[in-house]
């Protein structure tokens, strides 16, 4: 999560690598730029508001869709809603944003290929306007439940980012190690083969994008979106037999 400062107009760009980095602290009055830097599944930030004010909060990954909004009142206001009113508007939200992502998955555009997958699909696919829903899975299908491809050897697979809201990554590490730690806007790595036994890695795939990979030895090889593999498990197989 990040805030801007004084005079800054927009949040920097995705593309920019130090927006992984925390940046300003943890108490925000609205003259200095101030973000969390990148969070992964369970991490935590904190942020003290000392001064009334209304506040923008941008996700600098998920632009332009995920922002909210956090209005500081003085101590003595009294709250405009209940938390059981809150409770009720967010859970209503996110229901209505689980379905138009699971419809979005009959958008997949590639069906009966084995050589087409979608990194990542929203609803509106990548030329829509920015969805406030998105699946955040590498597709073969409309089924977003099926992580697995099988190709023959010296098989091209190219994937496409069908999302119209998130960057995603392809990237394959050294078959039998740990996977490795990466920056998700690395730039590619590897080159457009991959037997296994070095890492490959797309670099930030950005909606309408696409990366292709030559496979060139047979096994079962994990590969993961950089962005997303930790807190959403993007993170698919393919099988070169």
């Amino acid at each position: 999560m990040s805030l801007l400062g004084a005079g800054q107009a927009t949040p920097p760009p995705a593309t920019d690598p130090n927006v992984a980095n925390p940046a300003g602290g943890n108490t925000y009055d609205g003259s200095t730029y101030v973000s969390s830097g990148f969070k992964l599944l369970g991490g935590t930030y904190r942020l003290r508001f000392p001064k009334p004010g209304t506040y923008t909060v941008y996700c600098l990954i998920h632009q332009p869709e995920m922002q909210l909004v956090i209005n500081v009142a003085p101590a003595t206001s009294l709250y405009p809603s209940t938390q059981a009113q809150l409770t009720s508007t967010g859970s209503s939200s996110a229901a209505a944003d689980i379905a138009a992502a699971k419809q979005s998955t009959a958008l997949f555009p590639y069906a009966g290929t084995a050589d087409q997958l979608a990194a990542g699909i929203a609803p509106g696919g990548a030329t829509g306007a920015p969805s406030t829903s998105t699946v955040m899975r590498f597709l073969d299908s409309s089924d977003a439940t099926n992580v697995t491809e099988t190709v023959p050897l010296g098989t091209t697979v190219t994937w496409t980012n069908l999302s119209n809201n998130a960057p995603h990554t392809v990237t394959f590490g050294i078959a039998g190690q740990p996977f490795p730690e990466i920056n998700p806007f690395a730039p590619p790595s590897g080159g457009s083969t991959y037997n296994g036994t070095a890492i490959v890695n797309s670099g930030p795939l950005f909606p309408g994008q696409s990366f292709s990979l030559t496979f060139t030895a047979r096994g079962t090889f994990q590969y993961h979106c950089l962005f997303h593999d930790d807190t959403e498990n993007m993170i698919a197989t393919i099988v070169v037999v």
